[in-house]
């Protein structure tokens, strides 16, 4: 009844991804976030890459959605 697995992020999108990862995997993935997030706002070369990379990610993955009449 208080397992890890009975705990969910209450935001939309993390309990969208939740569902793909184990909790410990979830973890990984939000503490790494938050790494990613404070190199890119320092801008090391690390952060740099990394907001470059996803910038290109981000506008493939619009590219890709369906015009809406």
């Amino acid at each position: 009844m208080h397992s890890v697995d009975n705990y969910l992020p209450a935001h939309p999108t993390c309990n969208n991804y939740r569902w793909d990862y184990l909790a410990d995997e979830f973890q990984e993935i939000l503490r790494m976030g938050v790494w990613l997030r404070t190199q890119v706002e320092r801008q090391t070369a690390v952060g740099r890459q990394a907001g470059e990379a996803f910038v290109q990610h981000e506008r493939k993955r619009i590219e890709r959605r369906k015009p809406q009449a």
